[in-house]
């Protein structure tokens, strides 16, 4: 995602994160590590964030968020308005729920705004991962070894091991806007492939795949449903971005190609409905 205007407004080390933003919720940004010995956060004044964290009520026109200095902060941008949502010890992925509402931290901490603790956070360090749709009542996730695609719920079912392939490496994963299915990549005998699958898992349809090397990034669904833009680093050494027509699965459009010898590392945003890239 591109954070317009942050700068103006914040004077912090930041970082393309491998979460997604959500409609109506904040974009994403990581700050400076929490608790790192001597690292200050400072607004554009040159005044230090403020101490203490009383309501966590933001206001719709506070649209970037971040982590700095142990707590989550939403940050008006064109304003400068600040506010603090909850304290936070690990920011993980810091992925923001389908409504705004809620975040994805460490170790599969739920946190809602406001400081209300969905799901306490677990012993673990998960991969890649994704909020169901449309309500945002369950986490589908990269397992740490990559051997398993995990659910964990709002409610208090256990983790649920919902793989829909077995033998393979799973290395991304994110959900169609309806939650009704899931789109992953899985890597087998060095070979990588882009499937589609049901919320739970059953059903898998391969969609795309590679037999000359090449890897794929991030994913992500126009927010209809009737796209699945992808990126794909190709073994000559350039990297494209294309969107797959799940309607008509032989017509594939390129919307951005690197040179060869480039890297692109990849924000995807949902309310424009494209993937941006950076060299």
């Amino acid at each position: 995602m591109r954070l317009r205007g942050l700068a103006a407004s914040l004077f912090a080390v930041v970082a393309c994160t491998s979460s997604t933003g959500t409609p109506g919720g904040p974009s994403q940004t990581a700050g400076p590590p929490t608790g790192a010995s001597g690292v200050r956060t400072f607004l554009a004044s040159g005044d230090p964030l403020p101490n203490g964290c009383p309501d966590g009520s933001s206001k719709a026109a506070q649209t970037v968020a971040f982590v700095a200095e142990g707590r989550a902060w939403a940050l008006d941008p064109s304003s400068g308005a600040l506010t603090c949502l909850f304290e936070v010890s690990d920011p993980g992925p810091f992925a923001w729920g389908p409504l705004g509402d809620r975040v994805l931290l460490g170790g599969l901490h739920m946190e809602a705004v406001g400081g209300q603790t969905l799901r306490a956070p677990l012993d673990i360090q998960p991969g890649p991962s994704a909020w169901g749709h449309p309500m945002g009542t369950a986490v589908v996730f990269v397992s740490g070894d990559g051997t398993e695609l995990d659910k964990r719920y709002l409610d208090q079912k256990p983790i649920d091991d919902i793989s829909p392939l077995h033998g393979v490496s799973y290395l991304s994963v994110t959900y169609h806007p309806s939650g009704l299915a899931l789109a992953f990549v899985a890597e087998r005998n060095g070979r990588q492939s882009i499937w589609l699958s049901s919320n739970l898992g059953e059903d898998p349809k391969r969609l795309v795949f590679s037999t000359e090397g090449t890897e794929f990034g991030a994913l992500e669904f126009s927010p209809d449903g009737g796209t699945l833009v992808y990126a794909a680093q190709h073994a000559d050494g350039h990297p494209e971005v294309l969107a797959l027509d799940l309607a008509n699965r032989s017509f594939i459009r390129w919307l951005w190609r690197g040179e060869p010898g480039s890297t692109s590392y990849r924000c995807s945003n949902r309310l424009a409905g494209r993937v941006d890239s950076w060299d």
